[in-house]
């Protein structure tokens, strides 16, 4: 699907449906009902498994994401994992900072 074709599309009316759903179905607790358009433009899960392993590291690779920054690109909540905002060195028990240098793993 192409990003003209949603953000001028169908954005206006999943606004208009997200309002109208958290004014009937929520309660002002802080929740919000978000439409997740982003994931119509993703690949393949394939792809996207492909994609996120070599970005975390797999198959000797350097990491360039971190567990946390996946699962925000994914619309998934933060991993409570104290290492998920820490790359690591897929070669070496060791985790990296974000500059590249090694730091021992506890």
């Amino acid at each position: 699907m192409k990003t003209t074709t949603i953000k001028f599309g169908l954005n206006p009316w999943l606004t208009l449906w997200e309002q109208a759903l958290e004014r009937v179905l929520l309660d002002d607790d802080g929740k919000i009902l978000k439409f997740n358009t982003g994931a119509l433009l993703h690949g393949s899960l394939k792809d996207q498994a492909e994609y996120f392993s070599k970005a975390l590291g797999a198959g000797g690779t350097q990491p360039w994401l971190t567990q946390n920054e996946v699962r925000r690109t994914c619309d998934l909540p933060r991993s409570k994992d104290k290492d998920a905002d820490s790359l690591k060195n897929p070669m070496t028990s060791k985790q990296m900072d974000k500059r590249g240098k090694q730091n021992e793993l506890d």
